[in-house]
């Protein structure tokens, strides 16, 4: 009895810190070494306001606190890797509560990462159900980090897929996806066609969980069985997550990182900087924005939309066909935006061009699985507020 009523209160305590925290904005990085911190201002300037760092396992807390304050000028949140390097944490319990209490009241601290990819265990020895017992009770990695700090978020990745049987081992459990594989043509894999689909179901758990923010982690290297994505594979996965609500996108990782593929994040990254605000306060497929062609109710477009103060942003993905690598092509599609916002113009983000408006509507065409985000200054005084 005494047992049961000791776990329902450290229940309690996790669901009061998780409630605690608070509402998360969209961030976006890199996982990096530590000694990469040379790199991180040109990061920061790009947009990255979350740097997962290498910590305890790997460094020590005074090592990992000089690096903090690096992020901490730069203006970005910092996640720490506390497993070393296997797949959970390897340290003594003492240590790595140590650890954490001498890292927990920096400024920059945002979360700790507890195991990575727990449901390929048998790969390293282990059964699935052993993982998750070290996560949940012996020792109990997650209510060890909770106990240590409850002001902070613990998580773990899941590979290429929700993995439920973890919903109660971490704050948040996020998808990693690296779906470019050796060797194949540009759309070719499935992998890369369904990230639509694997973004959604991972969004959908952590809603269901009530737990969150959702984390994709996303492919930024070629290596091994891995080939080098292109810019418009790279811009569907990224986008996908956050069309479909993700709220962090990190890309796995700098050390593998060649200057194109760095180059290509770093555009990425760029776009997504500068409608920060508005993809913070969007709404997916909001009503109040018409789309020509019933595209949304077929599933052939995916859309988001948010207006902060007067500039606005809509995101839209063609998603159209994605069963088959030749996709579908969508001409002529038209936007309608919401009574009150007229703007001259829209600008199409990160592609040198621009679209005129013409009482509220605005057309263009998506090739095969493009992505297309749209950004205008309204010259109505009627903005529509946004915050769903």
């Amino acid at each position: 009895m005494r047992k049961n009523k000791f776990l329902f209160l450290f229940q309690a305590v996790f669901l009061l810190a998780t409630i605690s925290i608070a509402r998360a904005e969209v961030l976006i990085g890199w996982f990096t070494d530590l000694g990469n911190s040379d790199a991180w201002p040109g990061y920061a300037k790009d947009g990255s306001n979350l740097f997962h760092l290498s910590g305890a396992g790997w460094f020590t807390p005074a090592e990992v606190t000089t690096k903090m304050n690096i992020i901490q000028n730069l203006g970005g949140k910092v996640s720490l890797d506390m497993k070393g390097t296997s797949g959970l944490p390897r340290l003594s319990v003492s240590t790595y509560k140590d650890f954490i209490s001498k890292v927990k009241n920096h400024p920059a601290m945002w979360g700790y990462y507890i195991a990575d990819e727990p449901d390929l265990c048998p790969e390293r020895g282990l059964s699935v159900q052993e993982c998750h017992n070290r996560l949940t009770s012996n020792p109990g990695w997650y209510p060890i980090t909770k106990a240590a700090d409850a002001n902070h978020y613990a998580w773990l990745v899941c590979a290429n897929a929700i993995c439920p049987q973890f919903n109660n081992a971490a704050d948040i459990v996020a998808i990693d996806s690296y779906p470019v594989h050796k060797n194949a043509c540009e759309f070719c894999t499935e992998e890369i066609r369904r990230q639509p689909d694997l973004q959604q179901a991972g969004v959908d758990n952590a809603k269901t969980i009530n737990k969150g923010p959702y984390i994709a982690v996303v492919q930024a290297f070629a290596a091994r069985q891995w080939s080098e994505p292109t810019l418009p594979e790279m811009k569907y996965q990224a986008f996908s997550a956050l069309v479909q609500g993700a709220k962090v996108i990190l890309w796995w990782y700098d050390g593998w990182a060649n200057s194109s593929i760095k180059n290509k994040v770093a555009e990425i990254q760029r776009i997504i900087r500068d409608v920060r605000p508005q993809l913070d306060s969007s709404t997916k497929n909001d009503p109040a924005v018409s789309v020509s062609q019933n595209l949304i109710a077929q599933n052939k477009l995916i859309f988001r939309y948010g207006v902060v103060s007067t500039t606005g942003a809509l995101l839209a993905v063609n998603v159209a066909n994605r069963s088959n690598s030749n996709g579908e092509t969508l001409s002529a599609v038209r936007f309608t935006l919401p009574a009150g916002l007229r703007p001259s113009q829209v600008e199409v983000m990160g592609e040198g061009r621009t679209l005129p408006v013409v009482n509220g509507v605005f057309k263009d065409n998506f090739d095969r699985f493009q992505v297309h985000l749209y950004r205008f200054d309204n010259t109505s005084d009627t903005d529509r507020p946004q915050n769903r």
